[in-house]
């Protein structure tokens, strides 16, 4: 007869991949997210990746980034290497929740008009764009590009809590006067 572990389906290749994460995890998209809600539940289903967002209630309700009254908590993302909060509801695809990536290399939203080019440093406007800051405070851009979704973006060095050194810095200039 036929030994008991070779019947199962598929065991070589799932030897193969278990033996595949002993070297490393690798995924085709790069940061750390986590599925968030829209304050608004975005009822027009519009694509809102790459957008800095700002979390706005108790809830952990995201709304994008006004910079009035909200500090930047990461950028929406169509994907990530690794995305937390999906285990209760089915989020993916889903335009009430999207992916807020935390840190990593990601792709922000600019306009045409926005001279920003790699190695300047951006922060988000009051409508949830990049843009430039001449003082090197804020997030690095890694490089610039067009796509069809975004149209046209950096790609940014999100890292945490830059946008709140760019506020202090900022803060220092003007009680400085400069």
């Amino acid at each position: 007869g036929q030994h008991p572990i070779s019947a199962i389906d598929g065991l070589k290749e799932v030897i193969a991949d278990i033996q595949s994460l002993k070297s490393g995890l690798y995924a085709s998209s790069g940061g750390l997210a986590e599925f968030r809600k829209w304050e608004d539940e975005n009822t027009s289903w519009e694509n809102r990746s790459g957008y800095f967002v700002s979390v706005v209630n108790g809830d952990g309700d995201i709304a994008i980034c006004d910079k009035q009254v909200n500090d930047v908590y990461g950028v929406t993302v169509s994907s990530s290497a690794i995305c937390g909060y999906q285990a209760d509801v089915n989020k993916s695809g889903n335009p009430l929740y999207s992916m807020v990536c935390l840190v990593g290399d990601v792709r922000v939203r600019v306009r045409e008009d926005a001279n920003i080019v790699a190695g300047n440093y951006v922060v988000a406007d009051n409508y949830g764009y990049a843009i430039k800051t001449e003082n090197n405070v804020g997030f690095r851009v890694l490089s610039v590009g067009t796509d069809p979704i975004l149209e046209h973006y950096a790609s940014i060095a999100l890292v945490p809590q830059n946008d709140n050194v760019s506020r202090v810095m900022e803060g220092l200039s003007a009680t400085n006067g400069e």
